[in-house]
């Protein structure tokens, strides 16, 4: 529940922001105001895909598992070469 809460949170902070940002985006990308919004709204409804699907993770195997596996490629990336 705290992720979902979390997710709501920065879910809340974009959609706020918006309309700040939303001019410049469009100045430097020099595309119309309905593609930059359509873009943002495209990356809010992956952000709550993943929160959602995190939380059903971590719901289904517990907080471990979920939460140790993104950290798995980068150790394995670390790994000294066997001489």
């Amino acid at each position: 529940m705290i992720t979902i809460a979390l997710g709501q949170v920065l879910m809340s902070f974009n959609v706020a922001s918006l309309p700040v940002a939303l001019s410049g985006m469009v100045k430097s990308f020099n595309v119309a105001p309905t593609t930059v919004a359509t873009g943002i709204v495209m990356y809010l409804m992956a952000v709550a895909g993943l929160v959602m699907l995190g939380a059903k993770l971590n719901q289904r195997f517990g907080a471990f598992v979920p939460g140790e596996l993104p950290s798995v490629p980068p150790n394995l990336a670390k790994r000294q070469p066997v001489a």
